[in-house]
């Protein structure tokens, strides 16, 4: 395990992330899909019905560095799918 930083945050508020000053950090949101490899798919169709990537972080009205495009995916498969 290699030493963490000395200038880790280690409980961010809402506040921090949304401040001019992001150290960094995005919002996200965590979903657990009781079967992935059925509805993965459709969860990254309906993503991206509202969620431009085009536009560098920027959704709408709301700008900065925490609301850029950001997916992540628990293997080869969903790789594959968000790619896609």
């Amino acid at each position: 395990m290699s030493p963490s930083p000395t200038n880790t945050i280690q409980h961010i508020t809402y506040e921090q992330v949304c401040h001019r000053n992001n150290p960094g950090f995005v919002e996200v949101l965590y979903v657990t899909l009781n079967e992935p490899h059925k509805h993965f798919e459709e969860l990254i169709r309906f993503f991206f019905s509202f969620h431009d990537p085009t536009t560098r972080n920027r959704q709408g009205n709301d700008t900065g560095f925490q609301y850029g495009s950001y997916i992540f995916y628990t293997d080869a498969e969903q790789k594959q799918i968000a790619k896609k």
